[in-house]
């Protein structure tokens, strides 16, 4: 009989209590980083996008779980053509904006509730000829003979912008992330102002008014469809 127990079984004791320590010391580690991890997660994040407002940039800065701020530029340049009155128009449609957005999670999860509004030069750069040939002291004169009008038609300066989407930049455990946010952007109703710019229509003012005030209204009922602009864009994000 030993004064002191078996000595093996003394060894497993001070083994097994020096496993249990270890294992509670890892376990406060691995409780103390998540903490931290929730106290002090990446706040920055920059991210490409692409949709209807064109190619853009994003950087975003996380407040905490539910609320991240997002500012975002965006550039989209097209040219489209149609006709309006006695005019035939071409529009060189410009859209380079800046934005800034309020983006919601109220679920701590990737929903987002994106509110904001955004800014800069909205406006459509016009051209126009006549499509027939006018009267002109009971002569008629051809189209090609004419000249040019020009103008342009601007949206407002300031569009608020509410969305819904699908961001996961401060969700995910990678620091790669995916959003798609599909949104409006509210504007008036395009403000549109054409002039006689060369040829016969410049001699002619009071002459052609008619037609360019035709053609200022069909441009703007065209353009109406920007008065409530969709905006759906996605892209990928990097967070650190």
């Amino acid at each position: 009989m030993l004064l002191f127990g078996d000595p093996s079984v003394l060894r497993f004791k001070s083994i097994a209590s020096v496993s249990t320590l270890a294992v509670i010391a890892l376990a406060a580690s691995t409780t103390a980083s998540q903490a931290q991890s929730l106290l002090s997660p990446d706040r920055f994040a920059i991210g490409l996008t692409a949709g209807s407002d064109g190619a853009g940039a994003d950087l975003q800065y996380s407040l905490n779980r539910f609320v991240v701020l997002r500012g975002r530029g965006t550039w989209l340049s097209f040219d489209y053509t149609g006709d309006a009155g006695e005019l035939r128009y071409k529009g060189k449609f410009d859209l380079s904006q800046g934005g800034g957005f309020v983006d919601l999670h109220p679920f701590a999860n990737p929903f987002t509730i994106s509110v904001g509004a955004v800014t800069g030069p909205r406006k459509v750069d016009l051209s126009a000829v006549y499509r027939r040939s006018v009267l002109i002291d009971h002569v008629a004169v051809p189209a090609s003979d004419l000249g040019t009008v020009g103008g342009e038609a601007t949206l407002s300066k300031l569009a608020p912008f509410v969305g819904l989407g699908f961001d996961n930049t401060f969700t995910t455990r990678s620091h790669f992330g995916f959003k798609l946010i599909a949104g409006v952007a509210f504007s008036h109703a395009p403000d549109v102002s054409l002039a006689p710019t060369s040829g016969l229509v410049t001699q002619y003012p009071s002459l052609v008014a008619p037609d360019i005030a035709e053609a200022e209204h069909d441009i703007r009922e065209d353009g109406r469809v920007f008065q409530y602009f969709p905006q759906v864009s996605t892209g990928i994000t990097y967070r650190f």
